[in-house]
Parts: structure tokens; sequence; C-alpha cells
């Protein structure tokens, strides 16, 4: 997902910060995955925590550290 998200919009994704928020669907992943729920389910699933990654995961830019981009000279969105 980070990788997608970079190629794609080229913005610099958190670690950890997509790591938490898999980490925080995974319960409800394996709920729909050992019930007999429809494959939209998880799909809407995935897609809920790709968007929310996309959302909240972005890199803080805490001490003024340049990042990437900003290295690079290229505006990130």
């Amino acid at each position: 997902m980070r990788l997608f998200l970079y190629k794609k919009h080229q913005r610099e994704i958190s670690e950890l910060k997509s790591i938490r928020i898999i980490r925080h669907g995974m319960e409800e992943m394996w709920a729909i995955l050992t019930s007999s729920a429809r494959l939209t389910k998880l799909v809407k699933l995935l897609h809920k925590i790709f968007s929310t990654i996309d959302w909240l995961g972005t890199k803080c830019r805490r001490y003024e550290k340049p990042t990437v981009f900003n290295i690079l000279l290229v505006p990130s969105f």
C-alpha cells in the first residue's frame, strides 16, 4: 500500500502509522474471513484500510527535518 501511494500520488507514508492502521483492521478482517461473509465485505474493509492509510499515514515533519521530497525539491501532496 505504501509503495502504491508513493508511485501514484508521490506521498511518503510512515511505516509505523501504516502498520498500526493495518493491525487495527486485522481483527475485523479475521472475523470476515472466518465467517461465511461475502467477498464484498472484505473488499470494503481493505478499501477502508487503504483510504485510512492514505488519509492519516503521512509522515510527520517534526523538528523541521527534511523529508525526501523536501531534499529533492518536489512538492508533496
